[in-house]
């Protein structure tokens, strides 16, 4: 069946993040026993824990629908986090079930909207029914989820992503937190053979887990900030399958006038849209995501100390500690002086700390190495960038240029006229952008 072998790799991915989920799930629980009078015993983590091992080892990839095979999972994997929260109603600090329940609520977000969408027989019904050599805009229009056409519902979709993400990290700071000395898992898996699985997990892999998933909030929280929406000639947002299909269509018949064209007449619309690079109404800051990074940073920091601090049974952790390598931290080393920075990195942490200080605003780059050919030293600062709280579209040029550039008819003339007004330096309110740049950068001569 046509693509058919595309569906077996969505399964095999899917599958593998729930073995990743089942491998990092947290240290063995010390439960209470069942309060007095309780006639049904309540589940362990490491119970749901097999449940999870069980579940995942009767997955059939070879099914004749692998996707519709995963897609059936998703009751019982809300039975396994029913089971995960069972336990935390008795022991709320319990460090397997936070970490559990952490990487479930992602595993689960995956089943929502507009996940799901790739998990629809209908899609892949259409999929197989797919001639051969269709236009990219019909792929396009079909591959995507109804619900994320145009930029603005994508942000706010990554608005719930990002969300479930600081939902899970909640989880993974307890575990974290109330995670004692490591603890080796055994578990048998029933699967006819009574095959045993050992491992041993320890605090640093639950922080791995930790600085991941701050660090993928990050590029969520940045791309709520400001307002991308970009809109079609009848003031709709635009349908971005539409638009890409377009383009690629056009792109591929080798009509460059015509995307050109269209792409000079979007970036103005775009420039000429009073909401354009303004902060998107209760988003967040640039500060907030700074906040997030400098989390995720700090708990790699800390776990790569664990990982080096290990002193037994090595091989039987799910993460090993390593170190970078020496030709690399030379490489790197050498690159930062390059930049203006003088200290010297000697492993992970090191790195940790310099990007801390970076984001934070006490280091700043130059330029002396990078662009020597310049007049004067030019100072950058990162945490300028994360401490501007005004709207990005300040540092454009005055709206009034685009507006006076959209009575021209002549896209190419369009073209050019855009370039003029940005090789301008005096079109340009602030050439600091908010003092990254000290002193203000000079712009090239035209």
């Amino acid at each position: 069946m046509k693509y058919r072998s595309l569906m077996t790799v969505v399964g095999v991915v899917c599958g593998l993040t729930l073995l990743i989920v089942a491998a990092c799930d947290g240290p063995l629980s010390t439960d209470p026993d069942p309060a007095d009078g309780d006639t049904e015993a309540q589940p362990t983590s490491e119970e749901v824990f097999a449940e999870l091992l069980n579940l995942i080892e009767g997955i059939d990839f070879d099914a004749e629908e692998p996707v519709e095979e995963i897609r059936a999972l998703e009751g019982e994997i809300q039975e396994i986090r029913d089971g995960f929260e069972t336990v935390l109603q008795l022991e709320p600090n319990d460090p397997l079930a936070n970490v559990g329940v952490a990487v479930l609520i992602m595993v689960q977000r995956a089943y929502a909207d507009p996940f799901d969408h790739f998990l629809s027989a209908e899609l892949w019904s259409e999929l197989d029914a797919m001639p051969d050599d269709p236009a990219p805009s019909y792929v396009l229009d079909l591959l995507w989820p109804e619900s994320v056409r145009t930029i603005g519902a994508i942000q706010d979709e990554l608005a719930t992503i990002g969300d479930a993400l600081a939902d899970a990290g909640s989880h993974l700071a307890v575990a974290v937190e109330h995670f004692d000395a490591p603890i080796e898992i055994e578990i048998v898996i029933d699967d006819g053979n009574q095959e045993s699985v050992r491992m041993v997990l320890d605090k640093p892999e639950i922080e791995v887990f930790q600085a991941s998933a701050a660090a993928a909030r990050v590029p969520i929280i940045m791309a709520q900030v400001y307002d991308l929406e970009v809109y079609d000639d009848d003031g709709d947002p635009l349908d971005l399958p539409k638009f890409i299909g377009q383009i690629i269509e056009w792109a591929m018949e080798e009509k460059w006038d015509q995307t050109n064209d269209e792409l000079i007449n979007r970036a103005l619309h775009a420039l000429r849209c009073d909401s354009f690079l303004t902060r998107r109404a209760g988003g967040p800051s640039l500060d907030d995501a700074r906040t997030v990074l400098v989390e995720a940073l700090n708990a790699a920091k800390s776990a790569h100390e664990g990982l080096m601090a290990r002193d037994f049974g090595a091989d039987d952790y799910l993460i090993p500690g390593e170190e970078l390598p020496e030709d690399l931290l030379e490489e790197m080393n050498h690159g930062l002086e390059d930049l203006g920075i003088s200290r010297e990195i000697t492993g992970l942490a090191d790195l940790a700390d310099l990007l801390i200080d970076l984001v934070n605003g006490d280091e700043v780059l130059t330029n002396e190495a990078m662009w020597p050919d310049l007049d004067d030293k030019l100072e950058i600062s990162i945490g300028a960038f994360f401490d501007y709280d005004g709207d990005a579209r300040a540092w454009l040029p005055e709206q009034s240029h685009f507006d006076q550039i959209a009575e021209t008819q002549d896209y190419q003339d369009i073209g050019d006229q855009l370039g003029a007004v940005f090789e301008d330096e005096n079109n340009w309110p602030d050439l600091s952008f908010g003092g990254i740049f000290d002193p203000e950068i000079e712009l090239p001569e035209a």
